[in-house]
């Protein structure tokens, strides 16, 4: 089975300026993205996905470890493009293969061990078409107009109780290619949740996110 990998990195954001090419121990977070999914046991290639110069910059001497290039039309590098979009805009523009991945930079801490065992429960799984990184949750949800979504407020049932509810990670995400032609998105027709660590969860979206993302990789290198 022939396995890729896309990630996409454009070169500009809204919450975090020129987010992709934030430096966390002298590494950007496009560089350790791409960098760590050239050491996976299971893919076959790896792509970054770009319109920005700079990111290409940035990580120019992994491509002489194996790094791919697809080079983003500006038309595609806005806030307008769906990763459903740039996942079939990827297929068209890269070599063929039987199972395609999206990860992206944003989930620094998930590690190449975990996306590894992930595909390989994917493939093992048979029945399902497609797959994602998830996190469960059991909390109490409020609705921004002030009423509970999830619990009664009149019989508050313990936490360990309540329906366990899953967030996507944004960690990875995996199709067949013959499922993303058919069904033109990233989710398929049946897809399988594969749940992972908080930690590994993390999503880098807005400051906060990367004080506890610098936080940690510190303590870790520390150690």
């Amino acid at each position: 089975m022939k396995i890729s990998v896309v990630v996409p990195a454009k070169g500009s954001s809204d919450r975090l300026r020129e987010k992709n090419l934030i430096k966390v121990l002298d590494y950007s977070l496009t560089e350790m993205a791409c960098e760590k999914l050239l050491k996976s046991k299971v893919i076959n290639n790896v792509y970054l996905d770009t319109d920005s110069e700079k990111i290409i910059d940035d990580v120019l001497h992994l491509f002489s470890k194996g790094l791919k290039l697809i080079k983003r039309p500006k038309e595609l590098a806005n806030n307008k493009i769906t990763a459903n979009d740039l996942m079939i805009y990827a297929l068209h523009s890269i070599d063929k293969c039987d199972l395609i991945l999206q990860s992206f930079v944003t989930s620094p801490l998930l590690k190449i061990e975990t996306i590894d065992k992930c595909i390989k429960k994917f493939i093992s799984s048979k029945k399902h078409d497609a797959f994602l990184t998830v996190e469960s949750t059991q909390e109490y949800w409020w609705s921004k107009d002030g009423k509970p979504t999830n619990f009664d407020i009149n019989e508050l049932p313990n936490s360990v109780d309540l329906e366990t509810i899953y967030k996507e990670t944004h960690g990875l995400y995996g199709i067949y290619t013959k499922s993303l032609f058919k069904n033109k998105n990233r989710f398929g027709s049946n897809p399988l949740l594969i749940e992972t660590s908080k930690v590994e969860g993390l999503d880098i979206n807005d400051g906060d996110d990367l004080k506890f993302l610098r936080a940690i990789m510190n303590h870790e290198e520390k150690k």
